[in-house]
């Protein structure tokens, strides 16, 4: 299947279609689209996609958990 990415200035994935449009390069593969692709943290390198999962952004509820946990580990002294 072919896609078509359009990056940022630091080669980041914005943008996924399936269809050519201007401004977009194209990517060939014979998997699907991992989800989130187009979310800004996969950078286009060497002509592959390369997730930075440190960039992904936390959902409201993971930062819930973690903002629990960091509260109970000082609560325990670190212990959690």
């Amino acid at each position: 299947m072919k896609y078509y990415f359009r990056l940022n200035q630091d080669n980041f994935i914005v943008d996924a279609i399936t269809f050519p449009a201007e401004g977009y390069i194209e990517y060939e593969t014979d998997y699907p689209l991992p989800a989130g692709i187009n979310g800004g943290w996969w950078r286009f390198e060497n002509g592959q996609p390369v997730e930075y999962p440190e960039l992904k952004p936390e959902t409201e509820l993971e930062q819930r958990i973690a903002d629990l946990e960091a509260a109970i580990a000082s609560i325990l002294g670190g212990a959690v």
